[in-house]
């Protein structure tokens, strides 16, 4: 069950299905929603494309190190955007930014966040 959990997430009507395509199409029906409804409607993202390669890096690199300057290099977008981007990720829990442990608070709050993808 914490395989199932952990590879689909749960949402209630994925977890009810037991056909794992069902499961697959349900998981695309809302990431599609999110994208286009929430992100590109209520939060005016203009550049979903940008945005759904973002979220795409940043999925591939759970528990690394979030560089702002990589992203900005690798995505050709700007300071403010992906801290946007990033701040619309995090408010919708989609991701979490974990600070490093330090024994110095201030050198904590200095360092990059790790970044954790939400289990829903």
């Amino acid at each position: 069950m914490l395989s199932e959990c952990l590879t689909y997430g749960g949402f209630p009507a994925v977890v009810k299905e037991d056909a794992e395509k069902i499961k697959k199409e349900l998981l695309k029906i809302l990431t599609r929603t999110y994208l286009e409804k929430d992100i590109f409607f209520f939060l005016n993202i203009y550049h979903i494309e940008k945005f759904k390669s973002l979220l795409n890096y940043l999925s591939f690199n759970i528990g690394s190190l979030v560089k702002i300057a990589s992203i900005m290099n690798e995505f050709r977008m700007d300071y403010r955007t992906v801290e946007n981007y990033l701040s619309i990720l995090v408010n919708t829990y989609i991701i979490s930014l974990v600070s490093p442990f330090y024994k110095n608070l201030a050198t904590e709050l200095k360092k990059s966040k790790y970044i954790l993808l939400t289990v829903v």
